[in-house]
């Protein structure tokens, strides 16, 4: 069955007639594939036994790999096909074509030709020993050799949430290089992925198949770091070096699929008003039109649009994974601050920046947080119990911007719910925190002092410094004079800073923060031997209002500024804070004049390194169906 067709992107050596293959794209039916141009396996043809009609020269043909010892007949090869079919997205029965078996040990197919066209084999070869991994793979046969290509599924982005598809480079097994095959998309990326029949979840890799995309401001070599600017990502050329936290991704088997949108240079942002360079990425809950939330917006839109990838990596300052995860009703986790090492990322203000992540599954969920930051020694494995107290909050009226005095009653009735469910399981007791009073009271200081413009400063003065200075002297360098063009919020906030701060000013901002983590973690989550933290704390991180993308806002200003938010607990008292799916309410769309539903969800934070606890109870607390996996798409419980 030869039904599929192929395109070739061929380099030259000149004076020579020699070519090597850098791309190819083959479709098979309605999918198509990309095929590397370095192959997995060469072997003679001497190496090779026929069980099975004849190979015959062709540049290239799809191919499945398997072992097994003893007579292939027609139910076997069935029985294979539809485990694979079951297993993987990248498997098709058109893979049947060529069907090569790796065993020294292999009979006389024992059906008819009849059964062999029903089934679409045209040829059977044996190979004497396990040399490739099962699954799909597309194969060239010249010259008397077989070469042997892992396949890799094309998607298109539709989302708009990747900035790059990436793929491990042909000339470096060390880096990687921009997908160079594409599929219909409008204005938007192909993503390629290899099948998941090639990996093996191990020990030493337990996350091994899984696929990754990865926020933009992290180094990954062979590709350009862009920080969602145009014109950093034309100003400097690609990584030479994939940075730590990726690169131990890659170290325990995750495999890297692309780089994800974010807002520049992990500023907020507003999909109408404040993304100028690059498009905002479209967040596939409700009607679809919904902002994405920030900055790690690629992020938590991918994760919750396509079920062919597993996670997805953010960064998290004041609310950049939990945020989105909010907005999207994902698991997000801001960990510990200093869990996993920032160097070659793009940051934000070095005592608050955290590499986060999103998953749709809280058993996943945890395994990829014990993996990623398992060498952390700071991050504790002793506890041997959860803490008893709960905390929620309380705050008096006019005080917060807190999200739950303008929750809806079916939002309150699922957040309630959940920290009803979590003090049982804890078996403990649930606490009300007035933060703004215990402050004022323990400390004689008034909270919204300390945050008086404490977040701003960190986060604008920082970048103006570490970013902005040396980006605005290279491009003008490089440029003419030119200023580089900046979207409104960083501009904005880095002026600010800039005209509003001196390193004094900045200094003051620094020992603010400090006094609120000196306060938190002394009165409300300290450490704790059994527990590990004394106490849990749980509030409505996201409450199912609308935040439509088609609404025109103000330019940015500085109002707000002092304002204390919830969300700024972990970012200033370097705690863990997961974000956990409680489940959705409905709405009236604006948009599509019909009923739509948008996700609930709240944060559950303990004490700096007890990232692994609350990982923990997330996952048990799964396994008694008290919480649950999410689906992908508009709706988190179809």
């Amino acid at each position: 069955m030869k039904v599929f067709f192929w395109s070739l992107c061929l380099s030259f050596f000149i004076g020579s007639l020699e070519a090597l293959a850098v791309s190819k794209q083959v479709k098979l039916g309605d999918i198509s594939y990309y095929v590397p141009g370095v192959p997995e396996l060469t072997v003679d043809v001497g190496m090779m036994s026929s069980l099975f009609g004849t190979l015959e020269s062709s540049f290239l043909f799809p191919l499945t790999v398997f072992g097994y010892s003893g007579n292939l007949d027609y139910s076997t090869i069935e029985s294979v096909s539809k485990n694979f079919s079951c297993s993987d997205d990248v498997y098709s029965d058109y893979f049947l074509e060529t069907i090569m078996v790796q065993s020294p040990n292999v009979g006389v197919v024992s059906y008819s030709n009849c059964s062999l066209s029903t089934l679409n084999v045209s040829t059977i070869i044996s190979l004497g020993g396990s040399a490739l991994p099962n699954g799909p793979y597309f194969a060239s046969y010249l010259d008397g050799q077989l070469s042997v290509y892992k396949a890799y599924r094309l998607y298109a982005d539709a989302y708009g949430a990747f900035q790059a598809g990436i793929v491990p480079s042909d000339e470096n097994a060390e880096s990687f290089m921009a997908l160079p095959a594409g599929v219909e998309v409008a204005h938007a990326q192909t993503i390629a992925v290899p099948s998941k029949l090639y990996y093996t979840v191990t020990e030493e890799q337990p996350l091994a198949g899984y696929r990754v995309g990865v926020k933009d401001l992290y180094d990954i070599a062979g590709t350009k770091t862009g920080g969602a600017s145009r014109k950093y990502y034309e100003l400097y050329d690609e990584a030479a070096l994939t940075c730590p936290s990726v690169q131990r991704l890659i170290d325990m088997g995750a495999v890297i699929v692309g780089k994800l949108k974010l807002t520049q240079f992990a500023n907020g942002g507003n999909p109408t008003a404040n993304y100028v360079d690059y498009h905002a990425p479209f967040n596939p809950r409700g009607d679809g039109y919904q902002s994405p939330s920030s900055s790690s917006c690629g992020s938590g839109a991918a994760e919750a649009a396509y079920d062919w990838l597993d996670f997805t990596v953010g960064s998290d300052t004041g609310c950049s994974v939990r945020c989105p995860a909010g907005s999207q009703g994902l698991y997000g986790l801001r960990p510990s601050f200093d869990a996993i090492s920032l160097d070659g990322v793009i940051p934000m203000n070095d005592l608050m920046d955290t590499a986060g992540y999103f998953s749709r599954d809280p058993s996943l969920f945890k395994v990829f947080g014990e993996t990623w930051y398992g060498e952390n020694k700071n991050i504790s494995t002793s506890y041997t119990s959860f803490p008893k107290t709960v905390y929620t909050f309380a705050f008096e009226e006019g005080d917060s911007d807190f999200i739950e005095s303008g929750a809806s009653s079916e939002a309150l009735a699922l957040f309630n719910t959940f920290v009803s469910n979590v003090v049982s399981f804890v078996n403990g007791s649930n606490a009300k925190l007035d933060i703004y009073s215990k402050y004022e009271q323990d400390t004689g200081s008034s909270l919204a002092n300390v945050f008086n413009n404490t977040w701003y400063g960190l986060a604008g003065f920082y970048q103006y410094v570490n970013i902005w200075e040396r980006f605005s002297k290279d491009y003008q360098e490089a440029s003419n004079g030119d200023i580089p063009f900046m979207d409104p919020i960083p501009k904005f906030r880095w002026e600010w800073a800039y005209n509003n701060l001196t390193q004094d000013g900045y200094d003051r901002c620094v020992e603010q923060k400090w006094q609120f983590d000196d306060w938190w973690n002394a009165n409300v989550t300290s450490t704790n031997p059994q527990t590990c933290s004394s106490s849990l704390y749980i509030f409505l991180s996201n409450d199912g209002s609308t935040a439509y993308r088609n609404v025109y806002n103000s330019a940015p200003n500085a109002d707000g500024f002092s304002a204390f938010s919830e969300m700024y607990i972990s970012s200033f008292a370097r705690t863990p804070e997961a974000i956990v799916p409680l489940g959705e309410v409905a709405y009236n769309s604006t948009i599509t004049l019909t009923e739509k539903y948008l996700p609930v969800t709240a944060a559950i934070g303990a004490a700096p390194g007890c990232d692994f606890m609350v990982l923990d109870l997330i996952e048990q607390m799964g396994r008694a169906n008290l919480i649950g996996g999410v689906a992908t798409g508009q709706k988190l419980f179809p």
